[in-house]
């Protein structure tokens, strides 16, 4: 198949009319196999599987192929395991003219694979158009593939948390690197950020429209054997700030055989409350703490990079990052409160509307977590009335 790197450009292979694969049931446990080679070798892809839930409504959810499989001009076979395609998905709006989120339906697949460009450059700046060649497109059963939610359930360890990077000290040194598409726009440093009141990553303006990447190579800034040794802990954690009501992003690590696992997590908007997994700012947004999920690898005693990335194509905004570190909580302790808080209400004898005192007998008064964190006085005007 030929793909011309341009908008939306990409090839779909169909079931027919009125026929449907039910995957729900290898949901967990099942895979997608196919062969692949590339007429040049280093071809980037997305593979994506399509639902049909009737009504011209079809949802897709997909993966970057390269996080499984490094296209060559030799027949390869990729194996991507379902448990990867996300239960969220895209479809098209006709009515927005746009994609919008839809939830896939995992009993009604007919599109059984899509193949995408992922937008490679020319020496030209130009887009570069894609060739490869692909056969034997099969759903399986079961997968030759290491779950590592099975692995890190059981993983067991006592080391405590060890800084990747909080951007100050000796870390404000460190070179982030940026990767951006032909298509997309990065803006970004390291500087100080009120919201941490510290040192921070930055992104100040991102438009994702193929890839965009801020990217600290491990080797390139000498980091030591102990930082790259992440055997030890379970997670990797890190605080986010964003301004949007929910900022994706995709935490990429390439280990030491230079292979890559990515884990893609999400920061809300901040609400004026406190909440499980954020600690308020002085801002009244929100300062998300996210442990990643880490991924079978026998080569985590010599991690290279760490990349973040924005999530949601043709999204643009900002976030920031900082205390990135390793660890074994398995999720974000909550700030400690205290479950009584004792509260004086005073009154007063006078009465303030006689019109409606008869019927009035009481007062309800209470205070949402947004305002229970902080001291507050209220005055209060009990009513006499005839009713008492």
């Amino acid at each position: 198949m030929y793909i011309d790197n341009n908008d939306w450009s990409g090839v779909t292979y169909s079931l027919g009319e009125g026929k449907f694969i039910d995957l729900s049931k290898v949901r967990d446990k099942g895979g997608l196999y196919f062969w692949i080679k590339g007429k040049l070798g280093g071809e980037k892809l997305y593979v994506g599987i399509l639902d049909n839930q009737g009504h011209d409504i079809k949802s897709q959810t997909k993966v970057g192929l390269n996080d499984w499989i490094k296209v060559s001009k030799d027949w390869q076979l990729a194996k991507i395991p379902l448990k990867r395609f996300t239960d969220k998905g895209k479809a098209w709006d006709a009515n927005k003219s746009a994609e919008v989120a839809k939830d896939i339906k995992w009993t009604r697949f007919r599109k059984s694979a899509s193949l995408s460009d992922w937008a490679k450059t020319q020496a030209n700046g130009k887009p570069a158009p894609v060739t490869v060649f692909v056969d034997q497109i099969t759903f399986t059963s079961n997968i030759d593939w290491v779950d590592p939610d099975l692995k890190w359930d059981s993983f067991k360890s006592n080391a405590p948390d060890y800084v990747i990077s909080d951007f100050e000290g000796k870390f404000a040194k460190d070179k982030w690197e940026p990767s951006t598409g032909p298509k997309s726009q990065l803006k970004f440093k390291g500087e100080n950020c009120a919201e941490f009141k510290s040192n921070c990553l930055n992104i100040e303006h991102y438009l994702l429209a193929d890839w965009v990447d801020v990217v600290l190579d491990m080797q390139k800034n000498g980091r030591p054997a102990a930082d790259r040794d992440w055997t030890k802990h379970w997670g990797l954690m890190f605080d986010v700030y964003s301004d949007k009501a929910w900022q994706s992003i995709t935490v990429q690590v390439q280990d030491a055989g230079n292979e890559i696992f990515v884990s893609n997590v999400g920061a809300p908007k901040a609400r004026p409350q406190y909440s499980f997994r954020s600690v308020r700012s002085a801002s009244s947004r929100t300062i998300n703490r996210l442990t990643l999920l880490k991924t079978v690898s026998s080569n985590l005693q010599g991690v290279t990079a760490l990349d973040f990335r924005p999530s949601g194509e043709g999204t643009a905004g900002g976030f920031k990052i900082d205390n990135i570190r390793l660890t074994n909580q398995r999720a974000v302790k909550a700030k400690e409160r205290p479950a009584v808080i004792k509260v004086l209400v005073k009154g007063e004898k006078e009465v303030l509307n006689p019109e409606i005192s008869g019927g009035l007998f009481g007062i309800n008064a209470a205070f949402g977590t947004a305002t229970c964190s902080t001291t507050r006085t209220s005055r209060f005007r009990l009513v006499n009335s005839s009713n008492g």
